[in-house]
Order: C-alpha cells, then sequence, then structure tokens
C-alpha cells in the first residue's frame, strides 16, 4: 500500500512542477525577466530607448501582480506621466488652437487623455504583450473577457511617467507629442464615452466648482417595460436630457448627450 501512494506522489508531482508559475523576477535586482524580444519591440514602438530598463519594467507592473508578487506597482510612475501628459497636451493644444477659450480647450484635451483613448492606443503598440498582470487578471484574460481599459490606460501613463524619470521632461513631451496625432485619430473615430458620467463630471471639474446633477423627468410603461427620461443639469441650466430603460441607464444616455453637445 505505501509504495502505490509512494508511487502516486512520484507521478503527481512533475506534474505540480509543470504548472508552478513561471518566476519572472531576478530576485537580486527585482527586474522582471521579460523577453528581451518582448521589451525591444515595445521601446520601439513608443520611439524610446530606457537607459534604465527597471524603470519600464516598474510601468509595466500591474498593481495586481505587484500585489501578489510583493513588489513596487506603476501606480506612483502612472501618478507623474499623468501631470507629464497632461501638461504636454495642454501646452500643445494652447499653441496649436490659438482661437480656443478654455472650455473648448479643456474638452479636447479630455477626448485625447481619456481612458478609453489612452487604452486603445496602448493596444496598438502591444502593450498587453509585456503588462504583468495577477492571477486573478489572468484568469480575466484567459475567459477571453478582455482586461479592463483602465489596465491599458494607466500603464501608458506609468510608462510616460517612467520616460521623464529615465530622461527629462523635455524628452518626455516629445515622446508626448509624437503619439498626438494618433490619440487625436483615436478620439475622433470614438463614438462615445466610454464612461459618460465621469468624462462630464471631470469636464466640469476643470471649468467649474459645481457638478452635473441628474433629475428624473418622467417614467413610462406597462409593469414589465419602463422607459425612464432623465435631465442633465449644471448650475440649474439644462444640458441634455436621455432615455433608457432604467435611470441608471437615462442618466448615462443624458451624459453622453450633453458631452456630444459640448464636443461641437
Amino acid at each position: 500500500m505505501l509504495e502505490k501512494i509512494i508511487k502516486g506522489m512520484a507521478d503527481v508531482i512533475p506534474f505540480l512542477q509543470k504548472e508552478k508559475e513561471p518566476e519572472l523576477y531576478d530576485n537580486t535586482q527585482k527586474i522582471p525577466k521579460i523577453r528581451n524580444a518582448a521589451l525591444t519591440k515595445f521601446q520601439e514602438s513608443i520611439g524610446y530607448q530606457f537607459k534604465n530598463l527597471a524603470l519600464l519594467t516598474e510601468a509595466l507592473t500591474h498593481p495586481s501582480y505587484a500585489s501578489f508578487k510583493n513588489l513596487p506597482s506603476n501606480q506612483r510612475l502612472e501618478f507623474l506621466g499623468d501631470a507629464v501628459l497632461e501638461l504636454s497636451v495642454s501646452r500643445y493644444l494652447f499653441e496649436k488652437y490659438t482661437s480656443l477659450q478654455e472650455g473648448e480647450l479643456t474638452n479636447k484635451r479630455s477626448n485625447l487623455v481619456r481612458n478609453a483613448t489612452l487604452a486603445t492606443f496602448a493596444r496598438q503598440i502591444g502593450i498587453e504583450n509585456v503588462l504583468m498582470i495577477g492571477p486573478e487578471l489572468r484568469y480575466v484574460k484567459h475567459k477571453n473577457e478582455g482586461l479592463p481599459s483602465s489596465a491599458f490606460a494607466c500603464a501608458t501613463e506609468a510608462v510616460i511617467g517612467a520616460i521623464y524619470m529615465d530622461s527629462n521632461f523635455a524628452t518626455a513631451e516629445k515622446i508626448v507629442l509624437s503619439i498626438v496625432p494618433k490619440l487625436t485619430e483615436i478620439a475622433d473615430k470614438s463614438k462615445g464615452s466610454d464612461n459618460p458620467k465621469g468624462e462630464l463630471q471631470e469636464y466640469f471639474q476643470q471649468t467649474r466648482r459645481s457638478q452635473p446633477k441628474y433629475e428624473l423627468l418622467s417614467q413610462e410603461g406597462d409593469g414589465t417595460n419602463f422607459t425612464f427620461t432623465v435631465q442633465a443639469t449644471i448650475d440649474g441650466k439644462v444640458l441634455a436630457k436621455g432615455e433608457g430603460s432604467s435611470i441608471k441607464k437615462a442618466e448615462t444616455s443624458a451624459a453622453q448627450n450633453a458631452l456630444n453637445k459640448i464636443k461641437k
């Protein structure tokens, strides 16, 4: 009996060893062992060669992977890159559109730096091939459900922050300006926001202190199918109305309609 148990363990152990997650980090240097070819291709796609590769690998370390391996995530570099991106794009728009007022410039900037735009750009340059994610997101990816747009957008900002730390503001700004045409193309093709209410709130945060409010105007239905009508307002002024099968969907519709008006 004992011999059978030992034999069974011998058969199982190799399988477990094969299933063990590969160690991505060199424990002495805390630098992921990402394939050199993948990192090289990614750096070519962004037009920048890192002197300190550790900065790039930190920028590509999603919080889900960082917590799983007890390593620094890309959140600090994201914070820095967000500021570099916004300032670079702001200066570009300020110099390009000399006749536009603050609100119009803010709207154009929001379109270029919002999550949906950055995420689409990130996918195009292959960031998914080098972004390190934790087990829960790997499961989502495996199920073909797709990673959240925020993961790609935040990683893009983190990479910009890493470029700034690896060089200087002028160099980071140059990289940002080199991708602005692509961001503009993506934004122009986008039919709507991935988060209309959040984007509308962000827009007014930058132009005034008050925030949009949503008011239910009507509810129609036969007991099973309902149509809700909601209007979005700012400081008592009606921005737009929207309809939906739920109050939440009606509010989202109203926010998107308001954004569409602002963007005209």
